[in-house]
């Protein structure tokens, strides 16, 4: 999304004249018409290639996925499951057995979900 600054606009930031763009030795001052075309268009290439990043990531992760490739983070240990379910079941909270494996609260709280 592109947003067009006023003249108002500028003052109210304190800034006494609209800024001059620099391309190479070209100078456009962003208060005249050909300014304004220009910096327009500098934001719909930029919008135009966020989409197309956007496009090629999605159809990587799609790829891989056909693939079978597994994404994200890895899951911790079979045996550190276990050992989540047994101290949860001895009544350990979730930040004491996170702080005795050496895990996230978060993991914990999942292994603790699943379970359930």
């Amino acid at each position: 999304m592109c947003a067009i600054l006023s003249r108002r606009d500028f003052l109210s930031l304190g800034i006494s004249e609209a800024p001059a763009v620099e391309f190479g030795n070209s100078s456009q001052h962003l208060s005249t018409p050909a300014g304004k075309a220009l910096f327009q268009m500098c934001g719909v290439f930029a919008e135009f290639e966020r989409s197309m990043i956007q496009e090629r990531v999605k159809a990587g992760l799609a790829r891989a996925r056909a693939q079978g490739k597994k994404l994200g983070r890895p899951r911790v240990a079979a045996s550190i499951e276990r050992k989540v379910r047994t101290h949860r079941t001895k009544g350990m909270g979730i930040k004491a057995i996170a702080r005795k494996l050496g895990i996230g609260t978060g993991t914990v709280q999942r292994i603790v979900k699943e379970a359930a």
